[in-house]
């Protein structure tokens, strides 16, 4: 599997398939994904492989929230979400 960001400037591949597949309803998916809900695929850690130039990705998390989500910082197309306080897996979304 390989996803990018529109410009290209960062890629996630893996070899591996998601530990789950999952609708996501809460308000900070709702307003990512401008719809009811968001698909995620959850990754055990280690399982992908991220790159991206150096400064290339940004950071944002609401104090309140568990998820960081990472986004490109030339597209701004988010490129996964990390989930604090949790497994250290990271999600995708699909």
């Amino acid at each position: 599997m390989e996803y990018s960001c529109i410009c290209g400037a960062c890629t996630v591949t893996s070899n591996h398939k998601p530990m789950a597949v999952y609708c996501c309803h809460c308000s900070d998916c709702q307003k990512s994904s401008g719809t009811d809900y968001q698909v995620n695929a959850r990754f055990k850690p280690g399982q992908l492989k991220i790159n991206a130039p150096e400064g290339g990705l940004r950071n944002f998390r609401k104090e309140e929230s568990l998820a960081e989500r990472v986004y490109c910082r030339t597209c701004q197309v988010r490129v996964y979400v990390d989930r604090w306080g949790q497994d250290g897996s990271l999600a995708l979304q699909v």
